[in-house]
């Protein structure tokens, strides 16, 4: 009896390490997936790497000029593109591990860094508050930016991160940098913004 005992339990021990590593090989498959798919999706687009060349050889410029035009068009799908990374990122669909050694981590980084890129997602936030809502933009590419700008050293870590979001509403920033103060509640507000995404300050 005792022997049958310790054969199931071994069994179903057996059972669990094999579930356990079959789904672990399945999350990878479906990241490495998710990122070939983002890859070919980047480089099969004209518009968005037309855009990145010019950030990259820092050519890109931003006037007031492009506002309703195809240029801005292209420049909102570009945007979208790595706000869509980004959320997945924060939903913890992919990790940042997948992004950071891949041309989409390099070009979110870049386009984030770019003059031209940080005067138009001020301008989506002023736009945001008067026509839709508090703190929306492109909150999760920014947050993908700043997270890759400060793995690789470009942002220093003592830096409140929720300062550096060009597109979010001045009263989010001011409720970062009180909570901030408080290590414990700052954790609670750092992991509350990774689920709320936009919605967190919204008034």
């Amino acid at each position: 009896m005792q022997a049958e005992v310790t054969v199931a339990i071994v069994a179903a021990g057996i059972t669990v390490a094999t579930w356990v590593l079959s789904s672990r090989a399945s999350r990878l498959t479906q990241r490495a997936e998710f990122i070939r798919n983002y890859t070919n999706d980047f480089y099969d687009s004209q518009a968005l790497t037309s855009i990145f060349m010019d950030i990259d050889h820092d050519r890109f410029r931003y006037d007031e000029s492009i506002l309703g035009t195809d240029k801005e068009l292209d420049l909102i799908q570009y945007l979208d593109y790595f706000n869509a990374v980004g959320h997945n990122w924060c939903r913890a669909v992919i990790k940042i591990a997948d992004i950071m050694p891949t041309t989409i981590g390099y070009a979110a980084l870049r386009s984030w860094e770019n003059e031209g890129v940080r005067a138009y997602l001020q301008q989506i936030r002023r736009w945001d508050e008067e026509r839709y809502s508090v703190s929306t933009g492109f909150i999760y590419f920014e947050e993908l930016a700043i997270q890759i700008g400060w793995l690789c050293g470009r942002i220093h870590s003592g830096v409140n991160r929720s300062e550096l979001l060009f597109s979010a509403s001045p009263r989010r920033i001011t409720l970062s940098r009180i909570l901030g103060y408080y290590s414990l509640i700052s954790r609670i507000h750092r992991w509350w913004w990774r689920v709320t995404g936009p919605t967190a300050a919204r008034t």
